[in-house]
């Protein structure tokens, strides 16, 4: 049997060294019991603030991110997915174009038998994984908490909805 993968669904390419998001990937990986991750990006470029998907995208941004997610699903190694692409959505013209991003990621996970999670029952991005902790067990690690807050998630192939467990 193959040792089992995280694939990391999340919501951009850092705007620094994403440290902090890298070492929660990481740390899931070990609770999940993976040997390994790959990350993947809904949308894969360098944004510079929290409002910059508002304006305009290059052209063909959002079809990449398809590409680089569909290339971790198909990815044999993968058993295991953590959706971490946060809570907020764009404004203006590019949150259609992040719910269709969405709608398609449902899809392409009902139909697949992969194990799929998240953080406290939402897709938090890893770097806001401590206001999560902290409202459920305040001063504790991740490593501590870890088993309680990883939610396994499932899809409907029916409905391509997703439901927590």
């Amino acid at each position: 049997m193959m040792p089992r993968h995280l694939l990391a669904i999340l919501h951009s390419l850092p705007s620094g060294a994403g440290t902090v998001t890298l070492a929660r990937v990481t740390a899931t990986e070990r609770a999940l019991g993976c040997a390994g991750h790959t990350v993947a990006n809904l949308l894969p470029i360098r944004l510079t603030g929290s409002k910059s998907a508002d304006g305009p995208l290059p052209v063909g941004v959002w079809e990449d991110g398809r590409r680089g997610i569909a290339a971790g699903l198909t990815d044999p190694r993968v058993s295991d997915v953590l959706l971490g692409y946060g809570l907020s959505l764009p404004n203006g013209p590019n949150r259609a174009a992040f719910r269709a991003q969405l709608e398609w990621l449902s899809a392409q996970l009902s139909e697949r038998s992969l194990r799929v999670w998240t953080f406290g029952g939402l897709p938090h991005h890893p770097s806001r994984w401590q206001r999560v902790m902290h409202r459920y067990r305040p001063g504790s690690s991740f490593d501590a908490v870890a088993g309680e807050l990883l939610v396994l998630t499932r899809f409907s192939s029916a409905s391509a909805s997703a439901s927590v467990e």
